[in-house]
Protein backbone atom coordinates (compact mmCIF):
# COMPACT_ATOMS: atom_id res chain seq x y z
CA UNK A 1 0.00 0.00 0.00
CA UNK A 2 2.75 1.97 1.05
CA UNK A 3 4.37 1.49 -2.53
CA UNK A 4 1.36 2.49 -4.61
CA UNK A 5 0.97 5.76 -2.56
CA UNK A 6 4.98 6.47 -3.22
CA UNK A 7 4.08 6.36 -6.55
CA UNK A 8 0.86 8.50 -7.14
CA UNK A 9 2.70 11.43 -5.02
CA UNK A 10 5.89 11.59 -7.10
CA UNK A 11 3.72 11.03 -10.48
CA UNK A 12 1.88 14.46 -8.56
CA UNK A 13 5.14 16.13 -8.25
CA UNK A 14 6.70 14.81 -11.59
CA UNK A 15 3.41 16.30 -13.28
CA UNK A 16 3.77 19.52 -11.86
CA UNK A 17 7.79 19.56 -12.11
CA UNK A 18 6.85 18.92 -16.28
CA UNK A 19 4.06 21.65 -16.04
CA UNK A 20 7.02 24.38 -14.58
CA UNK A 21 9.30 23.47 -17.01
CA UNK A 22 7.09 23.79 -19.96
CA UNK A 23 6.00 27.11 -18.75
CA UNK A 24 9.56 28.60 -18.21
CA UNK A 25 10.61 27.43 -21.51
CA UNK A 26 7.95 28.98 -23.38
CA UNK A 27 9.08 32.56 -21.31
CA UNK A 28 7.10 32.68 -18.22
CA UNK A 29 6.81 31.98 -14.36
CA UNK A 30 6.08 28.67 -13.04
CA UNK A 31 5.82 29.93 -9.64
CA UNK A 32 2.32 31.87 -10.44
CA UNK A 33 1.00 29.11 -12.51
CA UNK A 34 1.46 26.96 -9.83
CA UNK A 35 0.67 28.99 -6.92
CA UNK A 36 -2.95 29.50 -9.25
CA UNK A 37 -3.62 25.66 -9.82
CA UNK A 38 -2.68 25.12 -6.02
CA UNK A 39 -5.65 28.08 -5.12
CA UNK A 40 -7.90 26.68 -7.78
CA UNK A 41 -7.93 23.10 -6.59
CA UNK A 42 -6.82 23.29 -2.58
CA UNK A 43 -6.36 26.11 -1.17
CA UNK A 44 -8.76 28.91 -1.23
CA UNK A 45 -12.28 27.80 0.40
CA UNK A 46 -14.19 25.38 -0.65
CA UNK A 47 -11.81 24.02 -3.36
CA UNK A 48 -11.19 20.81 -2.16
CA UNK A 49 -14.73 20.05 -1.96
CA UNK A 50 -15.05 21.34 -5.82
CA UNK A 51 -11.74 19.51 -6.68
CA UNK A 52 -13.34 15.95 -4.91
CA UNK A 53 -16.21 16.22 -6.97
CA UNK A 54 -14.95 16.63 -10.06
CA UNK A 55 -12.81 13.80 -9.14
CA UNK A 56 -15.56 11.08 -8.84
CA UNK A 57 -16.44 10.53 -12.78
CA UNK A 58 -12.95 9.99 -12.99
CA UNK A 59 -12.87 7.49 -10.31
CA UNK A 60 -15.61 5.71 -11.69
CA UNK A 61 -14.57 5.27 -15.30
CA UNK A 62 -11.32 4.25 -13.78
CA UNK A 63 -13.13 1.40 -11.57
CA UNK A 64 -14.43 0.27 -14.85
CA UNK A 65 -11.73 0.36 -16.84
CA UNK A 66 -9.75 -1.63 -14.66
CA UNK A 67 -12.22 -4.37 -14.81
CA UNK A 68 -11.96 -4.89 -18.74
CA UNK A 69 -8.38 -4.85 -18.03
CA UNK A 70 -8.42 -7.56 -15.66
CA UNK A 71 -9.98 -9.37 -18.46
CA UNK A 72 -7.17 -8.29 -21.24
CA UNK A 73 -9.43 -6.05 -22.60
CA UNK A 74 -7.43 -2.45 -23.29
CA UNK A 75 -10.95 0.10 -23.43
CA UNK A 76 -9.85 3.62 -24.23
CA UNK A 77 -13.01 4.55 -25.47
CA UNK A 78 -14.65 5.76 -21.73
CA UNK A 79 -15.08 9.64 -22.76
CA UNK A 80 -17.74 8.33 -25.37
CA UNK A 81 -19.28 5.97 -23.36
CA UNK A 82 -19.84 8.88 -20.75
CA UNK A 83 -20.45 11.05 -23.05
CA UNK A 84 -23.77 8.66 -24.24
CA UNK A 85 -24.46 7.12 -20.92
CA UNK A 86 -25.45 10.73 -19.58
CA UNK A 87 -27.43 11.53 -23.01
CA UNK A 88 -29.49 8.33 -21.67
CA UNK A 89 -29.40 9.34 -18.07
CA UNK A 90 -30.72 12.59 -18.83
CA UNK A 91 -33.11 11.94 -21.61
CA UNK A 92 -34.78 8.82 -19.66
CA UNK A 93 -34.52 10.90 -16.69
CA UNK A 94 -36.92 13.80 -17.65
CA UNK A 95 -38.79 10.96 -19.56
CA UNK A 96 -39.68 8.81 -16.99
CA UNK A 97 -39.69 11.94 -13.74
CA UNK A 98 -41.34 10.84 -10.72
CA UNK A 99 -40.02 11.64 -7.07
CA UNK A 100 -36.44 12.75 -6.47
CA UNK A 101 -35.00 8.91 -5.39
CA UNK A 102 -36.80 7.31 -7.56
CA UNK A 103 -35.71 9.48 -10.21
CA UNK A 104 -31.85 9.39 -9.26
CA UNK A 105 -32.24 5.49 -9.55
CA UNK A 106 -33.87 5.58 -13.23
CA UNK A 107 -31.35 7.81 -14.11
CA UNK A 108 -27.95 5.93 -12.52
CA UNK A 109 -29.75 2.66 -14.40
CA UNK A 110 -30.29 4.66 -17.80
CA UNK A 111 -27.06 6.10 -17.61
CA UNK A 112 -25.16 2.48 -17.04
CA UNK A 113 -27.01 1.12 -20.10
CA UNK A 114 -26.27 4.09 -22.26
CA UNK A 115 -22.82 3.31 -21.81
CA UNK A 116 -23.10 -0.38 -21.76
CA UNK A 117 -24.80 -0.02 -24.91
CA UNK A 118 -22.07 2.05 -26.43
CA UNK A 119 -19.66 0.01 -25.60
CA UNK A 120 -21.04 -2.88 -26.54
CA UNK A 121 -20.73 -1.86 -30.39
CA UNK A 122 -17.06 -2.00 -30.05
CA UNK A 123 -18.02 -5.87 -28.22
CA UNK A 124 -19.96 -7.11 -31.07
CA UNK A 125 -17.19 -5.77 -33.36
CA UNK A 126 -14.31 -7.52 -31.22
CA UNK A 127 -16.15 -11.11 -31.27
CA UNK A 128 -17.87 -10.65 -34.50
CA UNK A 129 -15.51 -9.17 -37.05
CA UNK A 130 -12.28 -9.69 -34.24
CA UNK A 131 -11.80 -5.51 -34.53
CA UNK A 132 -9.60 -4.61 -31.93
CA UNK A 133 -11.25 -2.93 -28.81
CA UNK A 134 -8.40 -0.41 -28.96
CA UNK A 135 -9.07 0.90 -32.59
CA UNK A 136 -12.78 0.63 -32.07
CA UNK A 137 -13.29 2.28 -28.79
CA UNK A 138 -11.49 5.08 -29.75
CA UNK A 139 -13.10 5.88 -32.70
CA UNK A 140 -16.20 5.60 -30.67
CA UNK A 141 -15.10 8.36 -28.71
CA UNK A 142 -15.49 10.79 -31.82
CA UNK A 143 -18.86 9.18 -32.78
CA UNK A 144 -20.34 9.03 -29.49
CA UNK A 145 -19.59 13.16 -29.15
CA UNK A 146 -21.24 14.05 -32.81
CA UNK A 147 -24.33 11.67 -31.41
CA UNK A 148 -24.69 13.89 -28.26
CA UNK A 149 -24.20 17.48 -29.77
CA UNK A 150 -26.69 16.27 -32.04
CA UNK A 151 -29.05 15.57 -29.32
CA UNK A 152 -27.88 18.71 -27.97
CA UNK A 153 -29.12 20.75 -30.79
CA UNK A 154 -32.75 19.07 -30.70
CA UNK A 155 -35.46 20.22 -27.98
CA UNK A 156 -37.04 17.17 -29.05
CA UNK A 157 -34.32 15.11 -27.91
CA UNK A 158 -31.58 16.89 -24.90
CA UNK A 159 -32.05 20.64 -25.45
CA UNK A 160 -33.42 22.65 -22.85
CA UNK A 161 -36.45 24.95 -24.22
CA UNK A 162 -35.12 28.45 -24.79
CA UNK A 163 -36.85 30.58 -21.75
CA UNK A 164 -34.49 27.91 -19.79
CA UNK A 165 -31.05 29.22 -21.50
CA UNK A 166 -29.59 31.33 -23.25
CA UNK A 167 -29.74 31.62 -27.82
CA UNK A 168 -26.15 30.37 -27.91
CA UNK A 169 -26.22 27.32 -25.03
CA UNK A 170 -26.99 24.26 -26.11
CA UNK A 171 -27.73 22.45 -22.44
CA UNK A 172 -30.24 19.97 -21.47
CA UNK A 173 -32.77 20.95 -18.51
CA UNK A 174 -31.55 21.03 -15.27
CA UNK A 175 -33.00 18.78 -12.70
CA UNK A 176 -35.09 20.30 -9.00
CA UNK A 177 -32.73 20.07 -6.73
CA UNK A 178 -34.66 17.61 -4.63
CA UNK A 179 -33.71 14.91 -7.82
CA UNK A 180 -29.72 15.77 -6.76
CA UNK A 181 -27.34 14.01 -5.15
CA UNK A 182 -26.99 15.83 -1.68
CA UNK A 183 -24.25 18.01 -1.13
CA UNK A 184 -23.51 17.66 2.88
CA UNK A 185 -21.15 20.66 3.90
CA UNK A 186 -18.10 19.83 5.87
CA UNK A 187 -15.49 22.54 6.99
CA UNK A 188 -17.21 25.00 4.14
CA UNK A 189 -16.88 22.19 1.74
CA UNK A 190 -19.57 21.20 -0.39
CA UNK A 191 -18.74 17.54 -0.75
CA UNK A 192 -20.93 15.67 -2.94
CA UNK A 193 -22.52 12.44 -1.97
CA UNK A 194 -21.10 10.55 -5.49
CA UNK A 195 -18.08 11.29 -4.36
CA UNK A 196 -18.49 8.51 -1.32
CA UNK A 197 -20.48 6.43 -3.70
CA UNK A 198 -17.69 5.95 -6.08
CA UNK A 199 -15.21 5.68 -3.48
CA UNK A 200 -17.68 2.49 -1.68
CA UNK A 201 -17.63 1.23 -5.25
CA UNK A 202 -14.03 1.40 -6.20
CA UNK A 203 -13.32 -0.67 -2.90
CA UNK A 204 -16.37 -3.17 -3.33
CA UNK A 205 -14.86 -3.66 -7.24
CA UNK A 206 -11.38 -4.54 -5.54
CA UNK A 207 -12.18 -6.97 -2.96
CA UNK A 208 -14.75 -8.63 -5.73
CA UNK A 209 -11.49 -8.76 -8.28
CA UNK A 210 -9.02 -10.14 -5.93
CA UNK A 211 -11.34 -11.79 -3.07
CA UNK A 212 -14.11 -13.92 -4.95
CA UNK A 213 -14.48 -17.06 -7.76
CA UNK A 214 -15.95 -14.09 -10.30
CA UNK A 215 -12.67 -12.09 -9.97
CA UNK A 216 -10.65 -15.39 -10.21
CA UNK A 217 -12.35 -16.10 -13.23
CA UNK A 218 -12.26 -13.07 -14.77
CA UNK A 219 -8.68 -12.43 -14.42
CA UNK A 220 -7.91 -15.97 -15.89
CA UNK A 221 -9.21 -14.91 -19.48
CA UNK A 222 -6.03 -13.47 -19.98
CA UNK A 223 -4.04 -16.28 -19.96
CA UNK A 224 -6.65 -18.74 -21.06
CA UNK A 225 -7.32 -16.73 -24.23
CA UNK A 226 -5.26 -16.63 -27.27
CA UNK A 227 -3.89 -13.65 -28.81
CA UNK A 228 -7.04 -13.64 -31.32
CA UNK A 229 -10.28 -14.56 -30.88
CA UNK A 230 -13.34 -14.57 -32.81
CA UNK A 231 -14.76 -15.90 -35.87
CA UNK A 232 -12.40 -13.68 -37.89
CA UNK A 233 -9.13 -15.67 -36.40
CA UNK A 234 -10.15 -19.14 -37.71
CA UNK A 235 -8.34 -19.89 -40.71
CA UNK A 236 -10.48 -20.08 -43.94
CA UNK A 237 -12.02 -24.05 -44.47
CA UNK A 238 -11.77 -24.51 -40.37
CA UNK A 239 -14.78 -25.70 -38.81
CA UNK A 240 -16.21 -24.22 -35.98
CA UNK A 241 -15.49 -26.28 -32.54
CA UNK A 242 -18.30 -28.08 -31.17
Amino acid sequence: MSEWLTLYVLSVLAALVLSAILVEATGGDWRPVVSALLDGSLRRPGRWGETLGTAAPMLLVATGTIVSGKAGLINIGQEGQLLVGAAFATYFGFLVGGPGPFNLIVIVVFGAVGGALWAGVAAVLKFWRNVPEVLSTLLLVAVGGQLVAYGLSQSWLLLAPLADRGNRNQVSPQLPKDNRLPRPEIFGNEIPLAVVISIVLAVVVSLVLARTVWGFRLRMLVSIRGPRSGPASRKPGTARPH
